[in-house]
């Protein structure tokens, strides 16, 4: 017929019609988006390479080493060797009669016990020094004509997932354990951590649970304490503690279950590591419920920590309006005789502590001097 289409474009000038012009346009700037997207991705993997470089380099003690983890971690990358041997710090408690028998003699601190607030053991060097006290003991005895030896308490206390300052990895309640006239200024002290901060201690579980049983199995009462994703590890291990010794775990809000949390860190936690957190609720529940341990759970008011705290099952529900009726009523549900055949004693015991309605129960209870009361 000899008409043109009007895609075809101008017959006279040859330039594209408005509509193919449009099309040219769209396309172009697709291509334009698409080459942006690949430079941005190309720039992030670059500079996530450079970063896990360096992070390989970041020694434990370094002021980076919490955001250094957490990146490696999140990108799949295995963390310095040294922080991994750091998550267990051991503190010995400080024992005047054995420093005098280790050769201190006259109240000083002999060689082979670290000051109490210096250098903490680490890895093998734990293991030695629980061996080496074991034949002191033992020696002592036999002099002594004794079978028995002295009970020892271990306290532990776990990391929770924050950082402070500008990433380091915490020794958490380290001070409030090892403050003047607290019961556990005079226990052993043995601190763990999550080294990444947020896989809710399943990074190196297996490693971890076979050096924190290694420790404990030497005492004969242990106390297990956690704050946020530290109590969340102190549920996990309550299944671990060693069957012939008196064990207590201590959680302080514990995290059961982020996917269900409002606030956004856990929501972004579960977001970032959906294998991990899908399972943790069962997990602690499956760890309670096994552990002859007596498991106390504090929490605030506050609706997502009272929920999560709800997550569990316990044997009995308190609420207390100060700390020291809470210290009481724990006190009193222990002591507590079952009555009728179907009743048991209460070994898991929810505490709800209302005089603290707001975010931040164990720095509130530091704050007004009842964090000490509280573990002793």
């Amino acid at each position: 017929t000899g008409r043109r289409s009007p895609s075809d474009g101008c017959p006279v000038t040859g330039r594209p019609s408005r509509r193919r012009g449009r099309r040219l346009a769209k396309a172009r700037n697709c291509i334009r988006m698409w080459q942006g997207v690949a430079v941005t991705v190309a720039m992030l993997a670059s500079c996530v390479f450079v970063l896990r470089v360096l992070a390989k380099r970041v020694d434990a003690d370094h002021r980076m080493a919490g955001h250094a983890c957490k990146l490696l971690y999140l990108t799949g990358g295995a963390l310095p060797p040294a922080v991994v041997a750091a998550r267990l710090l051991f503190y010995p408690a400080p024992d005047a009669q054995e420093n005098d028998r280790i050769g201190g003699g006259g109240g000083q601190r002999g060689g082979d016990v670290p000051d109490r607030g210096g250098e903490a053991l680490r890895g093998q060097a734990i293991a030695e020094f629980l061996r080496r006290r074991r034949l002191r003991a033992h020696a002592s005895s036999v002099r002594s004509q004794r079978t028995d030896t002295p009970h020892r308490t271990l306290v532990i206390a776990l990391a929770g997932g924050s950082v402070r300052g500008v990433g380091a990895l915490r020794v958490e309640m380290r001070k409030t354990l090892q403050s003047t006239g607290a019961a556990s200024s005079r226990c052993d002290l043995l601190f763990g951590l999550d080294p990444t901060g947020c896989s809710f201690y399943s990074f190196g579980w297996t490693d971890f649970v076979r050096e924190l049983r290694a420790v404990s199995e030497h005492y004969g009462r242990v106390l297990v304490i956690g704050n946020c994703m530290g109590a969340t590890g102190a549920l996990l291990t309550a299944r671990y503690l060693p069957a012939h010794a008196t064990c207590v775990v201590l959680a302080f809000n514990p995290e059961v279950e982020p996917a269900v949390d409002p606030r956004l860190p856990f929501r972004l936690g579960a977001l970032l590591q959906p294998t991990a957190t899908r399972v943790l609720a069962r997990r602690v529940r499956e760890s309670v419920a096994a552990s002859n341990a007596r498991v106390v759970v504090h929490h605030s008011p506050y609706p997502p920590e009272s929920a999560q705290a709800a997550l569990l099952a316990f044997d009995a529900h308190v609420s207390a309006p100060s700390a020291a009726r809470a210290a009481y009523a724990v006190r009193a549900a222990f002591s507590r005789q079952p009555r009728g055949d179907s009743a048991r004693p209460v070994r898991v015991l929810r505490v709800e502590q209302l005089a603290y309605p707001h975010h931040g129960l164990v720095r509130a209870l530091r704050n007004d001097g009842h964090l000490v009361a509280t573990i002793d």
